[in-house]
């Protein structure tokens, strides 16, 4: 009987020694996470603070390739016509949330 007791006691400290371990590394995780400043908040800080912005550009001389003026477009689709019955008999129910 005494050895069940032992193991029992060991298989416990092994179970607390993972739980420990699992607690330091989820409060490790949660530091990281919320409390430490990341680099890209800095940057952004410093960024805004000195008042530098940059002006966006963007180049449209691309859209005068002419490769891309030779390009034809898609012919237009038709929209599905919805209609109470077809020449196959009659499509959906009026209220399709009654049982049948």
């Amino acid at each position: 009987m005494a050895i069940v007791f032992v193991q029992q006691k060991n298989n416990q400290r092994n179970l607390i020694i993972v739980l420990v371990g699992v607690l330091l590394i989820t409060l490790l995780v949660l530091y990281q996470g919320f409390f430490k400043k990341s680099s890209l908040e800095s940057s952004f800080e410093q960024t805004s603070l000195s008042g530098q912005t940059r002006e966006i550009k963007i180049d449209f001389t691309v859209l005068k390739n002419p490769l891309l003026e030779n390009l034809q477009p898609f012919a237009e689709i038709a929209p599905l016509e919805i209609a109470t019955s077809t020449k196959y008999g009659k499509v959906g129910r009026e209220n399709p949330f009654l049982p049948y």
